[in-house]
């Protein structure tokens, strides 16, 4: 069997066991192997969620291809969830009035075209263009969250459908069966654990070809099934 070598940047840990289904999903003739690049227990980028993605990608911008060369690595996601769209257009702004994310925000703010602004941002503001010869690089930015997609899958699983309706609903996660934090600053909100998303996730490659009918998953899954690996 041949194998496939995969690096992920996401915002954070219980998004990779979600993208792992996915991958086995789109390429189940092939062994898969997963490199996370961040968030890492190991890395120095002290920022986490969507604005430690954006730091470990200016960072590291100009020696990617290098380092994906060195890690053997063929299909490269980085993944933003389009939740933090606001944030993300006040950040650019700030930052750079003249970066394409502080021009270019959408007039009709639909899961399509701010998918495509997020990802023409991660592109041209945070990589600047990266030329990668060896590997694949595939941008994912799920409305509102990846887990819109378990949501989706969790829905299926009891019988209900859905249609693109809900990639416009905030917060997914509070209809996910999540254990919620009993004290603090969290209190209410639901508690997020790798090995909770490892079970919620489970079902994705038996309902992907439904899921993908919302507008971000199918755009992450035509992108990486048209990865030459």
């Amino acid at each position: 069997m041949s194998k496939i070598k995969v690096g992920f940047v996401t915002e954070g840990p219980t998004d990779k066991p979600v993208l792992e289904q996915i991958v086995k999903t789109i390429y189940p003739d092939y062994s898969i192997e997963i490199q996370s690049f961040f968030p890492e227990k190991t890395s120095a980028i002290q920022t986490r969620g969507w604005g430690g993605v954006k730091v470990w990608c200016e960072e590291f911008r100009k020696l990617l291809n290098s380092l994906m060369s060195f890690n053997n690595i063929d299909i490269l996601i980085i993944l933003v969830d389009q939740d933090i769209a606001v944030q993300l257009f006040n950040n650019c702004k700030n930052e750079n009035p003249n970066s394409f994310g502080a021009q270019n925000f959408p007039t009709a703010n639909t899961p399509v075209n701010i998918g495509i602004w997020i990802r023409k941002i991660i592109e041209k503001d945070w990589l600047d263009n990266p030329q990668i010869s060896d590997c694949c690089l595939v941008y994912c930015t799920p409305a509102q969250a990846i887990e819109t997609w378990i949501w989706a899958s969790i829905m299926l699983d009891v019988h209900v459908f859905f249609d693109s309706t809900i990639e416009r609903i905030k917060k997914p996660e509070k209809f996910l069966p999540l254990k919620k934090y009993k004290s603090g600053k969290k209190e209410g909100q639901p508690k997020k654990t790798r090995k909770q998303f490892e079970e919620l996730s489970k079902n994705i490659p038996r309902d992907w070809r439904l899921i993908r009918i919302l507008s971000q998953a199918g755009a992450f899954s035509k992108t990486l099934e048209d990865c030459k690996v």
